[in-house]
């Protein structure tokens, strides 16, 4: 090994050769103080031969001028502390092995030393201190905020170490009751799982999503992924008439309950804020505006939310609601926002005292909601004919109307009666005519004072019954009074009945006779027709011996009915659904399954896949349109 003398340079001449070399070289790692031995033996004489990881110059490692003293040449080593010498050794026991060290056994870049034996690249030393020579060598990296303060020649104090910090438990899951801090306090703390990828929510996720009905966070790209894989929701499909439906919609994971829109972009929990940032003192998520939100739970209030944009639903309204009067309008109260009723209002529980819509009467009820309603006051009244005279509820009178009677009193003299008539009898009004033969047939009507003239009159009736021939025109004798019959001309009467024809009878007085007309019917399963006398505007479809062959909704049983109404329609359906339907097809609508189908011609729901689930009546309609 290579001693300390041969890598130290003479005290007797410091200004040796070997000084130039070592200032023309410097040294590749000046930090090579370990703690590995504190003492070695005595120095040794260098060798004649350096290590093979030498890189020196010749077989002697130096040129003839750098070549440091004999080795019987003594050195003075009295300014060298200890422990100078000691790293200087370890020094060059190491370099013996490294590139550093030439082949003549003198190291390449020998340690530097200042005046008095301080080394550089070190820690500063002090000769004749044993503070510093037995002081452990610590590499401590970078500045400390504590480090004391450095005097030169005195020793460095060492500092306590510091004590390892602890790590705080983690928080628990949160127990709060409103949804709101307990979806912030567990997105804090890490308690938060998203429900489709099964990781959790954290603070600084790059995007989240919450469902508006159970308040249930996501990932933004999990609740992506599974809106538009879950029943191809993104897809809007054409109708055939060109006309493009609503989008098909999907369903949140957390609910079950299901969705028009679509996440698309993240935002803030009151959806003010795109991409908000997440800051300290703020809920995870959290634009920091208030909500603003309208509170729809547990009902409608009319001032938004106030609290800073927050996960959850909105916390009840802790304001004072607006001054509301009772129905009549007679109290008033200020009521908090939560107990104030602004749907159905309040009642005082007094008599409302309203006049009724009749303008005669007030309502005698309690405090009510909404109009008065009809007066149920009874009244006195006279029909107009003025036959029947009784007391009536005032809501059942009718338009007044004034009627006035002549006829002879008791004492022979000409009496006109007058009375306001408020409603209609169900009598004739019978009421003799002006000839004293014939009575008026006519329903409760006004009345007037004077007799009112008989319809027969000669000079009333000009024409036939059918009103196409004149009676002046026709060979009959003139009619002298209104008893005389009315006669009637050749031509047919023609008129519109119930049914739609046209009466094809001759001329005639009364009623027309009941149509004869043929016309054509088809039976219930509209396979068959058949002629048939008109059945005066009902038309009733015959049954034809047909058997329907459609099978059920069960897929296994055919209907067996006979001139089934439905099994026309069942049988396109069936031929419908055999055909692939094409990508971009209208998706079915919940009524496509119903259609009209009735027992005798009477509107009922059937399935079209059951054409004979009319026939059983007890079990019908069926559930589902119910």
């Amino acid at each position: 090994m290579a001693t300390a003398a041969a890598a130290l340079p003479s005290a007797a001449d410091p200004a040796g050769p070997s000084q130039d070399a070592q200032r023309r070289r410097r040294p590749r790692n000046r930090n090579r103080n370990t703690a590995e031995q504190q003492e070695e033996g005595p120095a040794e004489q260098p060798t004649q031969r350096g290590g093979r990881g030498g890189r020196g110059r010749g077989r002697g490692g130096l040129r003839e001028s750098a070549r440091p003293p004999a080795p019987n040449t003594p050195a003075d080593f009295s300014l060298v502390p200890p422990s100078v010498q000691a790293a200087a050794h370890r020094h060059a026991g190491r370099e013996s092995r490294g590139r550093g060290r030439a082949r003549g056994g003198v190291e390449r870049f020998p340690q530097r030393l200042a005046a008095g034996g301080r080394q550089f690249g070190g820690q500063l030393t002090e000769e004749g201190c044993p503070a510093s020579e037995n002081r452990p060598q610590q590499h401590l990296p970078g500045l400390k905020a504590d480090a004391p303060t450095f005097q030169p020649g005195q020793p460095i104090v060492p500092r306590k170490p510091r004590a390892p910090r602890e790590k705080k438990p983690p928080a628990p899951k949160s127990t709060a009751t409103d949804i709101a801090t307990r979806t912030h306090e567990d997105i804090d703390n890490g308690h938060y799982e998203c429900a489709i990828c099964t990781e959790d929510v954290k603070r600084h996720s790059k995007g989240i999503w919450s469902c508006r009905t159970c308040w249930t966070v996501f990932h933004l790209g999990c609740i992506k992924k599974w809106s538009t894989k879950e029943g191809s929701a993104a897809a809007q499909q054409q109708a055939p008439d060109g006309e493009m439906p609503p989008a098909r919609q999907w369903r949140c994971p957390g609910c079950n309950l299901p969705k028009d829109t679509l996440p698309k972009a993240f935002h803030c929990w009151c959806e003010k804020e795109l991409e908000p940032r997440s800051l300290p003192g703020l809920p995870p998520f959290s634009c920091g505006q208030s909500c603003s939100r309208p509170r729809v739970l547990p009902k409608k209030c009319p001032h938004p939310c106030g609290s800073t944009c927050h996960a959850g639903p909105c916390p009840p309204c802790s304001l004072m609601g607006p001054t509301q009067h009772c129905f009549c309008g007679k109290r008033a109260i200020t009521r908090r926002c939560v107990d104030t009723d602004y749907e159905h209002g309040w009642s005082c529980g007094e008599i409302c005292g309203e006049i009724m819509s009749c303008g005669e009467h007030r309502c005698l009820e309690p405090c009510h909601e909404g109009p008065c309603g009809a007066c149920e006051v009874r009244v006195p009244a006279r029909c107009y004919c003025g036959q029947v005279q009784k007391d009536i509820l005032c809501h059942d009178r009718a338009k007044e109307k004034i009627s006035s009677q002549a006829h002879i009193g008791a004492d022979g003299t000409l009496v006109v009666e007058k009375w306001t008539g408020t409603f209609q009898c169900l009598n004739q009004c019978s009421r003799p005519f002006d000839c004293g033969k014939h009575k008026c047939k006519v329903s409760c009507h006004q009345q007037d004072a004077a007799a009112p003239h008989c319809p027969r009159s000669p000079d009333v009736v000009s024409r036939c019954p059918c009103g196409k021939t004149k009676l002046s025109d026709m060979p009959h004798a003139a009619r002298a009074t209104c008893e005389d019959p009315i006669p009637n001309c050749d031509k047919p009467c023609n008129q519109v009945l119930v049914c739609g024809h046209r009466c094809q009878q001759l001329c005639h007085q009364g009623a027309c006779r009941p149509c004869l007309a043929t016309i054509t019917v088809s039976c219930r399963c509209q396979r068959t027709t058949s002629d048939t006398i008109c059945h005066q505007g009902v038309v009733e479809p015959p049954q034809c011996m047909r058997i329907c062959r459609v099978s059920l909704n069960c897929g296994r049983h055919g209907c067996g009915e006979r001139c089934c109404a439905g099994e026309k329609k069942a049988a396109e359906r069936q031929s419908n659904r055999r055909k692939a339907r094409p990508l971009d097809s209208a998706p079915r609508q919940p009524g496509d399954n119903f259609e009209a189908v009735g027992l005798r011609g009477q509107p009922l729901f059937s399935l079209l896949t059951y054409p004979g689930a009319h026939m059983y009546s007890g079990l019908w309609p069926p559930a589902e349109v119910r």
